[in-house]
């Protein structure tokens, strides 16, 4: 599969370097105590993640996630697998 997926502090990036149309989508649910619920992000451009193209997904700026939520993001792939990775979300301090 030639699809890249890059994590940095607060980022999501897919690069679709395959033959095939990708779809990028989050889930999250808050942290233990509940409080934070639960939610899912799928931004504006990112149904369809054309061959050649890719796509970020600034996880503070755009999405705004409860301080250790649990989030999982799912990379739908059109006519081929699908790839799913989870994390916990946590600021960083300062």
């Amino acid at each position: 599969m030639n699809a890249e997926l890059a994590m940095g502090y607060s980022y999501i990036k897919l690069k679709n370097r395959g033959g095939f149309v990708a779809r990028m989508k989050l889930a999250w649910e808050g942290p233990q105590d509940g409080n934070a619920g639960t939610g899912t992000h799928e931004g504006p451009g990112y149904h369809n993640v054309l061959v050649r193209e890719e796509r970020t997904i600034d996880m503070k700026d755009q999405v705004h996630f409860p301080d250790g939520a649990r989030v999982t993001s799912t990379r739908f792939v059109v006519a081929g697998r699908n790839i799913h990775a989870s994390f916990i979300f946590t600021e960083e301090p300062g």
